[in-house]
């Protein structure tokens, strides 16, 4: 199973608060996200995302390139729960997968990322501190391994 790890594209503006939503730039950035994950062959059958609107629309923007494609929606909101170790997260959302033979789709923050980059030790590929895009993790025999990343969305003001 592939699970793609995405942090979610630039918000509209500036604040944490669960009710800002991703910026026109950001849906665009979803979009070619998810145009590019599925050049690579990713095809997911599930989604999770954290409580906030921005990563719900990052998911949708993401999914809008595997259109007419079901994906299962878990528990909106499961993501995350506190203390989680990577190998708990993975075996808890298959568990809930109605189709483990796909892909899944995790949106969530910056935190989510590291945990993503701790178990698929990605480090390499980071270019410096680069805190947004996506990691294709492959979870193979309990080990888990970054088999692509996309750079990362355009930070604001910067083209």
């Amino acid at each position: 199973m592939k699970i793609v790890v995405v942090r979610h594209a630039e918000k509209e503006r500036e604040g944490n608060e669960a009710s800002v939503p991703i910026s026109d730039r950001g849906r665009e950035s979803a979009r070619a996200c998810g145009l590019w994950l599925r050049d690579q062959g990713v095809r997911p059958v599930a989604v999770a995302y954290t409580r906030a609107v921005r990563t719900k629309d990052t998911a949708e923007g993401i999914l809008d390139a595997f259109s007419g494609t079901s994906v299962q929606v878990l528990d909106p909101g499961s993501l995350p729960v506190r203390g989680e170790k990577w190998e708990a997260l993975v075996v808890r959302l298959a568990a809930t997968m109605s189709n483990p033979n796909g892909d899944l789709l995790l949106c969530v923050h910056g935190g989510g990322q590291e945990l993503a980059e701790r178990a698929g030790k990605p480090a390499e590929l980071v270019p410096g501190k680069n805190r947004c895009g996506a990691y294709i993790l492959n979870v193979e025999g309990g080990r888990t391994t970054c088999v692509g990343m996309f750079e990362g969305w355009p930070q604001r003001g910067v083209e």
